[in-house]
C-alpha cells in the first residue's frame, strides 16, 4: 500500500474542543463520490473536520489516482464559498 496525504483547510480554520472529526472512504467510482458528496453536504458543518481515506495499490495510485486528489482538492475548495 501508498500513502498520500492531501491537506486542505479553509482560511483561518482553528480545532477546538467541540471540532467534530469524520472519516469519509471514498473511491474513483461513482458510490464513492456519492459517499463524499453525502459527507459535505449532510455531515460536516462549519468548524468540523472530514478526512477522506482512500486505499490503493502504489502502481495504481501512480497512474490514476494522482489526478483525482487533485480534483477532490480543487472540488472542496470552491465547496467552502465566502
Amino acid at each position: 500500500m501508498f500513502s498520500f496525504t492531501l491537506q486542505v483547510k479553509s482560511e483561518g480554520y482553528r480545532r477546538t474542543r467541540n471540532t467534530r472529526v469524520f472519516l469519509c472512504a471514498s473511491s474513483p467510482d461513482e458510490s464513492g463520490r456519492e459517499a463524499l458528496e453525502w459527507s459535505l453536504e449532510y455531515l460536516v458543518q462549519d468548524g468540523d473536520e472530514l478526512i477522506v481515506f482512500r486505499g490503493a495499490d502504489e502502481d495504481v495510485f501512480r497512474v490514476l489516482h494522482i489526478n483525482h486528489f487533485n480534483c477532490l482538492k480543487i472540488n472542496f475548495v470552491s465547496r467552502e464559498g465566502p
